[in-house]
């Protein structure tokens, strides 16, 4: 027993503790190597690729040190990345889609339709772009929600990035009653887009008429702003032109609907006594 204890003590001792350091050496490096190539990278790439590369290389690092953590205690590194590579050939015949995903992020990596910070619509998923990985992209919607959109459906959806441009044009529908003079109520309009501090001068704002609806005219309002504002330049055109509108008394009546019950009885004589009266 004596000699037993003082193998396992021998091993623990003479291979575990320097494993261990390995390791932790090799955690260390990584996060180092991390940080340096973040300053490093910081106007070279954009956002994503440097993250990327940066998880690229941190995570080979921390895996030569793990490996020779293993070596250090006594294991056949050729026969365990042997198996590994047996393992992966497995597991990448039962995980297509993991594969697939794969390869589509290389495509969205190389085609670059969106970075990390802009806002887009993915197939409804409104949001902002928080990670771009090889295997999926995540979003952090308006009510704060994470979503996350594996790349194989990326790669076959239509992508409407709302961040990509540095200027947007803001578009507002606004009905106005039969009675009015549509000159001047486009007229207002063009005004009231003017005077917001948000509005962009060139390209300059203008209204058109757009149709004629059931119970008004339909008028839209075109203006710019840069694209950080464009919420908060619709939400102030909203109220404002609700505000002139009602300063000038201008109507903008609401559509107006008629209940049909059904036909009203009446009473009907009979036939034979119509005839006989005649």
């Amino acid at each position: 027993m004596t000699d037993i204890h003082a193998l396992l003590q021998d091993f623990a001792l003479g291979k575990i503790i320097p494993a261990i350091f390995l390791v932790a050496a090799g955690y260390f490096i990584s996060r180092l190597i991390n940080s340096s190539l973040e300053k490093a990278l910081q106007n070279r790439m954009r956002r994503h690729q440097s993250i990327l590369l940066r998880r690229a290389a941190s995570s080979l690092i921390f895996l030569l040190f793990f490996f020779s953590a293993i070596q250090q205690m006594g294991f056949n590194i050729s026969a365990l990345l042997g198996t590994a590579g047996l393992l992966t050939v497995a597991l990448g015949f039962a995980a297509k889609t993991s594969a697939s995903n794969l390869v589509s992020g290389l495509f969205i990596m190389g085609e670059k339709p969106f970075e990390i910070g802009d806002n887009v619509n993915i197939n409804g998923s409104i949001g902002e772009i928080t990670d771009i990985g090889y295997m999926s992209v995540r979003i952090r919607t308006s009510d704060n929600t994470m979503v996350r959109i594996p790349n194989e459906t990326l790669i076959s959806s239509a992508i409407l990035n709302l961040s990509h441009y540095p200027t947007r044009r803001v578009t507002i529908l606004v009905g106005v009653g039969y009675q009015e003079n549509i000159e001047q109520v486009m007229t207002l309009l063009t005004e009231i887009a003017k005077r917001e501090p948000q509005c962009l001068s060139d390209p300059a704002p203008y209204a058109h008429f757009e149709s004629f609806g059931d119970s008004a005219i339909n008028l839209k309002l075109h203006a710019w702003t840069v694209t950080p504002n464009a919420l908060e330049f619709k939400s102030c055109l909203h109220a404002s032109i609700k505000r002139v509108f009602d300063e000038h008394g201008v109507d903008m009546p609401y559509p107006c609907r008629t209940l049909y019950t059904g036909k009203t009885e009446k009473n009907i004589k009979p036939l034979s006594n119509t005839m006989a009266q005649t």
